[in-house]
C-alpha cells in the first residue's frame, strides 16, 4: 500500500517495515537497495515533479 511522501507518511512506512519479520525486513532492505527511485514509486503516492527529481539523482 502506497503511503504519503510526507512526514506521517515515512513514519508510518517506518513502523511497516520495522514491524516484519526479520527476513521480509532484509529483502525490503534489499530491494530498496537495488533500485531506490523504483522502490520509492511503489511505497510512496508522489508527485509527478517528485518523480522526475527521484529518477534525475545521481547514482552514488
Amino acid at each position: 500500500m502506497k503511503v504519503n511522501f510526507d512526514n506521517a507518511g515515512v513514519a508510518q512506512k517506518v513502523a511497516t517495515l520495522l514491524a516484519l519479520p526479520l527476513a521480509e525486513r532484509a529483502l525490503e532492505m534489499q530491494l530498496l537497495k537495488d533500485d531506490f527511485a523504483n522502490w520509492m514509486e511503489l511505497n510512496f503516492d508522489l508527485k509527478p515533479h517528485q518523480v522526475i527529481q527521484l529518477y534525475n539523482f545521481p547514482n552514488g
